[in-house]
Formats: C-alpha cells, sequence, structure tokens
C-alpha cells in the first residue's frame, strides 16, 4: 500500500513539473499579432553542423513559390511521410515525439 502511495506521489509530481514546463514554454510564445511573414526574397545561408557559415543559396534561384494545388499529391504525401510518418495517426500533434526530443535535448544538455 505504501509502495502505491509513493507511485502516487512521483506521478503527481511528474505530472506538476510537466505543466509547469508546459506553461513556461506557452507563457514564451508570441501571439499570432507579432507574428510576421517570412521575407522569402532574403538569401539563405547554410551552417556546417560546428556553426560555421559554408556559404549562402541566393533565393531567386533556390526559391519558386508554388501554389500548394500545382504540387502532386504524391509528393505532397512523400513529404509527409518522409518528415514524419505517423502524421496522420497522431493529428499533427505528437505526443510520443515530443517526449522523445525533450529527452535527446536534455541527453545533449540543452
Amino acid at each position: 500500500m505504501l509502495g502505491l502511495v509513493v507511485i502516487a506521489a512521483f506521478a503527481a509530481m511528474a505530472t506538476m513539473t510537466l505543466g509547469i514546463w508546459v506553461e513556461s514554454i506557452v507563457a514564451g510564445v508570441p501571439s499570432l499579432d507579432e507574428l510576421t511573414p517570412v521575407n522569402q526574397g532574403a538569401n539563405s545561408v547554410v551552417y556546417a553542423a560546428d556553426g560555421t557559415r559554408l556559404g549562402f543559396i541566393q533565393s531567386d534561384v533556390a526559391r519558386t513559390p508554388i501554389a500548394m494545388n500545382a504540387i502532386p499529391t504524391d509528393l505532397q504525401n512523400g513529404t509527409v511521410a518522409i518528415e514524419d510518418s505517423r502524421f496522420y495517426e497522431h493529428g499533427a500533434v505528437d505526443p510520443e515525439g515530443i517526449v522523445r526530443a525533450a529527452l535527446n535535448n536534455l541527453e545533449a544538455g540543452h
């Protein structure tokens, strides 16, 4: 019985800690009114894994805006499959992926 109480207490503390962490993240998110569209005319800067700049990609060559209906459905589905193979299962918010990313960040010290 005492073991169950201890487990319940740890679960409650973990839930509260997670809630406080999520609340702190949400508090730092800007409102939608503050967000501005990305200037597609800007050059892209390419960085190496160590943070050194490798070069630039000129936007007039690398970026061509295309309407969503002009992109073939197979290409859209392929992109989703590569980026997040379980996208249609979790409906855009992946709790498992969030926990995995948090653990990876903790392990990396970030």
